[in-house]
Parts: structure tokens; C-alpha cells; sequence
């Protein structure tokens, strides 16, 4: 095993690198809000097509791309982020406590049958 093998197994079973809890639901409601803001236009159109359109939204186009151009004419950009903060409030906690118990049943599993990785070392033929 060459030195910077070495160093890498022994960086990677620290415990200085372990991830802790808060940070892991802090990541993980990171990551929640990001994918739902991210997400959110494309999901607000499948919506409005889904629901055939109200007083407060027009009515689906027949195509996407048709109700994608109603929606901006109507509301503008801030359409497409409507209700994103209930979505928002319901993804981020439950995205963190995803990223929680992943964290701890990991933990728990290495601790139970962690062995340290050897490489695969090929030797050449002199």
C-alpha cells in the first residue's frame, strides 16, 4: 500500500470526518429547500394542468409550453413559485430527518462490522 493509500484509510476512518447529527439535518433541509426552489416551476405547471385552472390561475393551454407562457402573462415570475412556502415547510423537516436516521443507522452499522478497506494492490511483473 503505497503512503497516500495510507494516509486516505486512516483520514477516512477518523472520527474527525464523521458528520454530526445537526449537521446531517442541517444537510439534509439544505438540500430539501434547494431541490423544492429548483423544482418548483416545472411542478407548478404539471399543477395548474392537473387542476384545469380556477379563478386565480387561467386555464391550461394544451400544451406545457402553452401553459407555461399563460402563467408567466398572467403572474409573471412569481408565478411559478406560488405556494412555495408550504412545500418548502413540509420538504425541509422531513428531508432532514432523512438525512438523520440515514446518518445514525450508518453509524450503528459500522460501528457493528466496520473492517478496514485493503486496496487492491496489482503488482508488475519485473
Amino acid at each position: 500500500m503505497s503512503k497516500a493509500q495510507n494516509v486516505f484509510y486512516k483520514v477516512a476512518a477518523s472520527k474527525k470526518n464523521k458528520l454530526s447529527d445537526l449537521k446531517a439535518a442541517v444537510a439534509g433541509a439544505a438540500s430539501g429547500i434547494a431541490g423544492t426552489m429548483i423544482i418548483r416551476p416545472l411542478d407548478m405547471i404539471v399543477d395548474i394542468k392537473a387542476l384545469g385552472g380556477d379563478l386565480a390561475w387561467p386555464k391550461p393551454k394544451a400544451t406545457y409550453w402553452g401553459t407555461t407562457k399563460n402563467i408567466y402573462k398572467t403572474h409573471g415570475l412569481k408565478g411559478f413559485y406560488a405556494g412555495s412556502v408550504g412545500k418548502v415547510l413540509k420538504i425541509a423537516p422531513q428531508m432532514g430527518i432523512t438525512f438523520l436516521v440515514y446518518k445514525k443507522v450508518s453509524d450503528y452499522l459500522d460501528k457493528k462490522t466496520f473492517k478496514p478497506r485493503v486496496p487492491l494492490v496489482i503488482k508488475k511483473n519485473k
